[in-house]
């Protein structure tokens, strides 16, 4: 049993729910919570994992503070408090769908791959979803249709989007994407114009010789051009938060305080976070990691890092950031 109502941390496994491709489901991000899954729906309905033992079980840590399952270095948000609910807790207001990991770009600091773009043509529950869609977004406001590839590469992605459109018109979308096929013609196609709740837009630089160190498959000029088509969507209140996010390494950490100013210009928050040791190569994150101390400009971005620009209202770090900025 879930103890009585009193302070918590996280209401992210009280609020979300994260469906994989092969039928996991999880609170958070796979990669940030161990890879645990409170079930799967190829064995079990949606409500029936959503207030099952596994899903208690996870909750049960929050009310004691005990994070162990958690890599709280991740956490882009931080923590924060609210309230706990009753035992049995309402369906997630906020769904993640992960069941593309299709990109048409390779970044450098993402996945290890030696083609131009990346293409997992498997999709294991797109024949099964709409079975699921009602039990799933019954209280749904927000969806994330895709985290872990391109949501504008994928038509399955696209398909799902589309759908959800038409049975659920009153849920909004949260974009991630790397922006290079988020043009007019695309937001129009999949009727997202007015029905976006935050555009993330992972851009990493500020000039095009830097962009292309980085991105393999990018267009610079395209994506800033989108960039900028989001930037009037912003401002006419059609994107309600818009994020440009910037993953700090030795190519591109000079360019963070301009990375600042360029997004105040556009309407948008500027998102730092840490390089992460995963899916690449261990030769390369060494080059690029310049949050180690044996880095040969580790000094110099300790520097940049002092810039007061970093505590302007629209810049964002996560937690191992904030935690690297105040040592």
């Amino acid at each position: 049993m879930v103890q009585e109502a009193q302070e918590i941390i996280c209401d992210i496994p009280f609020t979300q729910a994260c469906i994989e491709q092969n039928g996991d489901v999880y609170f958070c991000c796979p990669n940030w919570t161990g890879f645990s899954p409170i079930g799967n729906l190829n064995e079990n309905t949606f409500s029936e994992i959503w207030n099952g033992e596994k899903a208690q079980e996870f909750r049960r840590q929050f009310f004691d503070g005990n994070f162990h399952i958690c890599k709280l270095d991740l956490c882009v948000k931080g923590i924060k408090s609210c309230i706990s609910p009753e035992q049995k807790v309402p369906k997630p207001r906020i769904v993640i769908f992960n069941y593309d990991i299709s990109c048409n770009q390779r970044c450098i600091f993402c996945r290890d791959c030696a083609s131009d773009y990346i293409q997992v043509p498997n999709f294991l529950l797109e024949d099964k979803i709409d079975t699921f869609l009602d039990d799933i977004l019954e209280n749904a406001e927000i969806v994330m249709p895709s985290t872990a590839g391109e949501t504008f590469f994928s038509p399955q992605t696209q398909k799902l989007i589309k759908k959800i459109s038409e049975r659920f018109p009153s849920i909004k979308f949260s974009i991630l994407t790397n922006g290079l096929l988020a043009s007019p013609k695309m937001f129009e196609e999949l009727n997202l114009t007015n029905k976006i709740s935050q555009m993330v837009v992972s851009l990493h630089a500020v000039h095009s010789w830097t962009y292309n160190k980085m991105i393999k498959g990018g267009n610079f000029r395209q994506v800033m051009r989108n960039v900028r088509y989001m930037s009037k969507l912003k401002k006419e209140n059609k994107i309600k938060y818009f994020n440009l996010n910037f993953v700090v390494n030795a190519y591109n950490y000079r360019e963070m305080p301009k990375f600042v100013k360029m997004a105040e210009k556009l309407g948008a928050t500027a998102t730092f976070l840490e390089l992460l040791d995963m899916n690449i190569d261990r030769k390369i994150y060494d080059k690029l990691n310049i949050f180690s101390e044996k880095h040969p400009k580790h000094a110099d971005f300790c520097k940049i890092l002092a810039n007061p620009i970093f505590n302007a209202p629209n810049c964002q770090m996560n937690e191992f950031l904030s935690r690297f900025c105040k040592r």
